[in-house]
């Protein structure tokens, strides 16, 4: 049985993601921090971490692109999710009785509009909305909810007095599936990502991506992140997509010719999911 480090208390966004994406059985590992879940991975503790890397509304998580990169981790698989917040109250209570709705601070966020409806409501931020669903229970107090997943009011106990309540519903969050070691979890790839620094000359990041455009994979993602210690350079994250394995073969050698350094971080199958 394969072990899975997932960030969050039980029926957190992870572990959704994670039932998602693994149809067999697994042994879920929950951690509180995505240092600790990389750490896990990177020692062999878990065969494979889930790992929140963007959002379609709060955009890249970018602390962990560079936890995937300093701990030389592989990615194995993506699975994207649609977020859904529910709100969820001790059962017997109700929205009128509510004074305190607790969850994390980006799905407070994301539901800020349905709260304009109810001034009196304090919003407090807390480490991860499951664990916030977890309080609510344990306190017993009629006057505190929280925002969490359906996955997690059902597991505490919590009744549901409001459902899809963020305000927009384009809200999307890509997980990614790290391993230790180069292990693609499907036979079929085509996607891949890279990290890469280029030369400090005008036009390389231009050059590169012209090149990667004449052997027609499709660049779906191009984030760049600091370099520690060299003010005003950048290492770059790049996601394409491809249909043969030829075609990523040939972007292998357009980004080995025009790079300073290079890493491909993964192949992987890209996640089905339709917006």
């Amino acid at each position: 049985m394969k072990r899975i480090s997932i960030q969050g208390a039980r029926g957190a966004f992870h572990e959704v993601a994670a039932n998602s994406y693994f149809t067999e059985q697994t042994e879920l590992v929950p951690v509180a921090q995505f240092s600790e879940l990389v750490h896990d991975v990177a020692n062999g503790i878990s065969d494979y971490g889930v790992l929140a890397i963007e959002n379609t509304l709060a955009g890249t998580i970018h602390q962990n692109l560079k936890l995937i990169v300093d701990h030389k981790l592989n990615i194995a698989g993506e699975q994207v999710l649609r977020i859904k917040h529910y709100l969820g109250v001790y059962p017997g209570s109700n929205v009128s009785d509510l004074r305190e709705v607790r969850s994390h601070y980006m799905a407070i966020n994301q539901c800020r509009s349905f709260f304009d409806k109810f001034p009196d409501i304090k919003l407090v931020d807390e480490v991860n909305t499951a664990l916030c669903a977890m309080q609510v229970m344990d306190i017993k107090n009629k006057s505190i909810g929280a925002i969490a997943s359906k996955e997690a009011m059902d597991m505490y106990g919590l009744d549901i007095v409001a459902s899809e309540i963020e305000s927009n519903k384009q809200n999307f969050t890509r997980f990614l599936i790290i391993s230790a070691k180069p292990d693609a979890l499907s036979e079929v790839a085509d996607k891949a990502t890279f990290h890469l620094t280029l030369p400090n000359e005008r036009g390389a990041l231009a050059k590169l991506l012209t090149q990667l455009n004449s052997v027609d994979v499709n660049l779906t993602k191009v984030e760049s992140l600091p370099i520690e210690g060299h003010p005003w350079c950048y290492q770059f994250f790049i996601d394409m997509e491809f249909e043969t394995e030829l075609q990523i073969q040939m972007a292998q050698t357009v980004i080995k010719n025009n790079t300073e350094s290079h890493l491909l971080l993964g192949k992987y199958k890209k996640s089905n999911h339709s917006l």
